[in-house]
C-alpha cells in the first residue's frame, strides 16, 4: 500500500485505510464462499446472530424453512402457533409463532475476518480488490480526486468479476427464466 501510494509519511494511516476498505469489502460482498451455517435450539422465540453474521440467507426451523416478515408481524404472534417467519431486531432473530423449543439451522453470510488477525480467502485469491479499496479509502485523505475515479473502476471491475464467477458457481449453465406479462 505504501508503496502504490508512494508517500512515506502515510504508515500511521495506511491501517486506517485499509480498516475502511475492509469494512467496504464486507458491505459489497456476497458471494457462496461467504455462506455459513449454525445450528441450535430456538430459546424463548429467539435466536441470537452469529456476531459475524452480515446477512441471514436462509432459516429452517423444525424442518420447515421460515421467511422474513416486517416488524409489525410481532404484534401478531400468539404463542403455540405455527411459526410464520421471522423478524431480524438487531443482533436478534425473533421467530413470529412456534412453540420456541424447536431446532434451528441458519444460514447465513460471515464477514470476512480482519486482515490483521486472519488471511482470508479472498485476500489470498484477489489481493487487488483489497489494495483498490484501500486506495479509494485514502483518497479523500491524500485529496486525490482524479485518482479515486481509476481505482473505483478497477474495484468495481474485480467485483463484478467476483461476482459473475460467483454465479457461474452456484448456478452453472442453468437457464435462466424470463418472465412476461403479470406474475402472480
Amino acid at each position: 500500500m505504501a508503496s502504490w501510494l508512494a508517500r512515506a509519511d502515510l504508515e500511521s494511516a495506511i491501517t486506517t485505510f485499509i480498516q475502511f476498505a475492509h469494512a467496504r469489502i464486507n458491505r459489497d460482498l456476497r458471494v457462496a464462499a461467504m455462506l455459513t451455517t449454525a445450528t441450535g435450539t430456538v430459546s424463548s422465540n429467539t435466536i441470537t446472530l452469529p456476531t459475524d453474521c452480515r446477512k441471514v440467507q436462509s432459516v429452517i426451523v423444525s424442518d420447515r424453512e421460515i421467511h422474513p416478515l416486517p416488524p409489525e408481524s410481532l404484534q401478531d404472534a400468539t404463542a403455540g402457533a405455527p411459526v410464520l417467519g421471522y423478524v431480524v431486531i438487531g443482533d436478534v432473530l425473533q421467530i413470529v409463532g412456534g412453540s420456541g423449543d424447536e431446532d434451528y439451522s441458519l444460514t447465513y453470510f460471515q464477514a470476512l475476518p480482519d486482515p490483521a488477525d486472519e488471511v482470508s480467502w479472498l485476500l489470498v485469491r484477489e489481493p487487488a480488490l483489497y489494495l483498490y479499496a484501500a486506495l479509494i479509502e485514502a483518497s479523500p485523505y491524500l485529496q486525490d480526486d482524479e485518482r479515486v475515479m481509476i481505482c473505483v473502476s478497477q474495484y468495481k471491475t474485480i467485483l463484478d468479476q467476483i461476482h459473475a464467477e460467483d454465479v457461474g458457481i452456484r448456478y452453472g449453465n442453468a437457464p435462466t427464466a424470463l418472465l412476461r406479462g403479470a406474475t402472480p
